[in-house]
């Protein structure tokens, strides 16, 4: 009877480990690709913005999109209110990601990183939902 509990006990310690491990796995996962699309937020922000196609020489500003119609100007608005939002919440991923990376066993550091990627997949891009699930 005691080598019966013996071995229960190794196969929910060895389980235990394993639920640990494919957890990890999920938050590396999920912090890489926030690593890997939130430089990429950042310039399509940018991009989103006014552009100067004045002369660097003499530092005038032209606006780049000065001829646009009011409604290309709102689409424009739209775009940079978008890309603005979804670079904010990739910032607090990749910082929690971050900081779970300081500190990996750290159980509120794993919950912080999986409620920063869902937040970040729930903005409007195309994360795989998949990853957290």
């Amino acid at each position: 009877m005691n080598a019966l509990a013996s071995a229960a006990a190794l196969l929910l310690l060895a389980h235990g480990d394993s639920a640990e491990a494919d957890r990890l796995a999920q938050l590396d996962r999920a912090c890489s690709l926030v690593q890997q699309a939130y430089p990429m937020l950042m310039l399509a922000a940018m991009a989103e913005g006014g552009m100067n196609c004045g002369d660097p020489d003499s530092g005038e500003f032209i606006d780049c999109d000065a001829d646009d119609t009011p409604e290309q100007r709102v689409r424009q608005a739209q775009r940079l209110e978008l890309r603005q939002q979804q670079e904010a919440v990739f910032e607090q991923a990749s910082e929690a990601c971050d900081a779970w990376a300081e500190d990996r066993r750290s159980l509120d550091l794993q919950l912080a990183v999986a409620r920063a990627y869902r937040a970040a997949r729930d903005v409007g891009t195309d994360l795989p939902p998949e990853v957290m699930d």
